[in-house]
């Protein structure tokens, strides 16, 4: 068992501040009542632009590069990185470029295989004596992420004094802007953003790859800005989306989608379609095959038999994928023909393998 030394400082703070909330809030209530709708707006707003510089800034700009930001706008995602007292962007990415780099080893600084609570907060109460500043060393040459480093403390303080101050000078509620815009908003976040590092390490699918502990689970996107779809981000961690389905729930794509077409944002980076079709195809073929092995009530010869034949039939749709990849990128003239064809062929080469996928379920019935 690995000695760790314990920073009691985090310990009394992350442990304090939610007493704190729960100690204050029903003296408020009985004394002032329920919050104001001006303070529960606030409150929301600061939430939502906390956890958006957390998911958009600190996680998808800064630890993945999966886009280009407009200054202006880092600046105000740093501002409120910094104001949701979540760590410095450098020291943020540093641990959670180290997390994809040894995903579920001992060198994971949350690594979910010593345990759910150790995932979601006890990491933190640990000093972490991995510091690789070379995994970092793109980020030091941007100067507004190393002055927030280097000043990170009185930042901290400075930003969140100031918000207090201005939202209880402006709702003529000081008490309530220290719990409620403060207090609250910082609870919120904090646990959020935590729970990615545990409950989509935890319970969920595995669409993508199963050779790490990432899952994607729709509802922690709701309360995570959409970070739930982590299977997906941990195949494809330089993609600048987590949900890629229309129909999954993704704002922080949203924002960094709606950034670039209003000229903020640039160079946003997706795997392409045939990738994603591979990988959902390479991880069916795997689960199916460990289904055939288990299957105690067919002979060997038939188990073997069967595996052969799903190899095959996975393996020939990935090629008939990489050759239409290659046929498109080959052809670029009549562009959107061209587009139209290959997008038909791609979806017909996915609805043949879930077919194939479902008939060999249906069988296994």
């Amino acid at each position: 068992m690995k000695h760790r030394e314990i920073q009691w400082h985090v310990v009394a703070f992350l442990l304090g501040y939610p007493l704190l909330f729960l100690a204050m809030l029903p003296f408020y209530l009985s004394s002032h009542g329920a919050p104001s709708l001006g303070m529960i707006l606030t409150t929301i707003v600061l939430m939502l632009g906390c956890g958006l510089s957390i998911t958009v800034g600190y996680h998808r700009y800064y630890s993945h590069k999966t886009y280009q930001l407009n200054p202006v706008i880092e600046f105000i995602m740093l501002c409120f990185g910094t104001l949701a007292v979540a760590s410095t962007a450098l020291k943020w990415s540093h641990d959670h470029r180290l997390h994809h780099k040894h995903v579920d080893t001992e060198r994971d600084p949350y690594s979910i295989k010593e345990g759910f609570w150790h995932a979601h907060i006890l990491w933190i109460f640990y000093k972490n004596n991995t510091w690789e500043e070379s995994i970092i060393k793109d980020l030091f040459k941007n100067k507004m992420a190393v002055f927030q480093h280097r000043f990170y403390t009185p930042l901290v303080f400075g930003l969140n004094i100031g918000q207090i101050l201005l939202v209880g000078w402006l709702t003529n509620d000081y008490i309530g802007a220290f719990l409620f815009t403060f207090l609250l908003r910082m609870l919120f976040i904090h646990h959020a953003m935590y729970s990615i590092n545990s409950l989509a390490h935890y319970y969920g699918s595995q669409p993508y790859s199963s050779e790490h502990t990432a899952v994607n689970n729709w509802l922690i996107s709701l309360i995570t800005f959409g970070e739930g779809y982590h299977n997906f981000h941990h195949t494809f961690p330089y993609d600048y989306r987590n949900g890629v389905r229309w129909y999954q729930f993704d704002p922080s794509k949203m924002v960094i989608w709606a950034l670039n077409k209003l000229g903020l944002a640039s160079n946003l980076k997706k795997v392409s379609d045939f990738q994603i079709a591979k990988a959902l195809i390479r991880e069916d073929e795997k689960q199916i095959v460990k289904k055939i092995h288990m299957n105690q009530q067919l002979e060997p010869a038939k188990r073997n038999l069967l595996v052969e034949e799903i190899q095959n039939l996975a393996h020939e749709l990935r090629t008939r994928l990489e050759i239409i990849q290659e046929s498109a990128k080959q052809n670029v003239s009549n562009l959107t023909k061209e587009k139209s064809e290959k997008d038909e062929t791609y979806r017909e080469c996915l609805i043949e393998w879930y077919k194939i996928c479902n008939q060999y379920l249906a069988t296994e019935k």
